[in-house]
């Protein structure tokens, strides 16, 4: 990526810190909206903010492009996550929540196995400023499969007494705005403080 975009070493920190910065950002609103509007909406526009963020990934032409698509990827994915969880929460208890959570993380580990050797597989077969395209691309035909399955089998909302007047969803947005500004200055002196090099 680096060799095809022309990126500097502080583009390519900020590749790597991009994703898990936004991802675990994400989580923090997505799971009180999840509960409001059901988790089948947040879930499908999770996939939808990640597929777009992947779509841009996968044809960024300078590095500081890429590194905003991760960014985008990274908070689809807090918001998938939110209500995957959300979701085992609402329909198990008991054995069968530990066993639900227990599948969660065998295939979240299994990915972590796979996709190395995937992405491997595909650098060495293909040319380098190609290859790194094609890894970003493989997980887009499972969004669409999860699209799917998640529009037949997700939640939807619960059913919810009427209120008068304008009901209004409580967010902590100065605690999200505090939490974004610590997580941000905790991962600048790791990156490098500016972004001068990504262009």
């Amino acid at each position: 990526m680096s060799a095809t975009l022309g990126g500097s070493t502080a583009g390519v920190q900020w590749l790597l810190a991009s994703f898990s910065l936004t991802f675990g950002l994400g989580l923090i609103p997505s799971g009180r909206l999840g509960d409001v509007y059901g988790r089948r909406l947040l879930f499908l526009v999770g996939l939808g903010i990640f597929l777009v963020g992947g779509v841009a990934a996968v044809a960024a032409p300078t590095m500081a492009v890429l590194v905003a698509a991760r960014f985008v990827q990274g908070l689809g994915a807090g918001v998938i996550s939110a209500q995957v969880l959300g979701a085992i929460q609402d329909l198990f208890t008991g054995r069968s929540r530990l066993s639900a959570l227990a599948a969660y993380t065998a295939v979240g580990g299994r990915a972590g196995v796979l996709g190395p050797v995937l992405a491997a597989a595909l650098l060495g077969l293909f040319p380098a400023d190609t290859a790194w395209r094609l890894v970003l691309l493989t997980p887009l035909p499972l969004v669409i499969a999860a699209f799917v399955l998640g529009w037949r089998g997700m939640p939807g909302p619960r059913a919810r007494p009427k209120r008068t007047g304008s009901e209004r969803v409580w967010l902590d947005l100065p605690g999200i705005v505090l939490l974004c500004l610590v997580v941000v200055a905790l991962t600048l002196p790791v990156v490098e403080p500016g972004l001068s090099g990504m262009s």
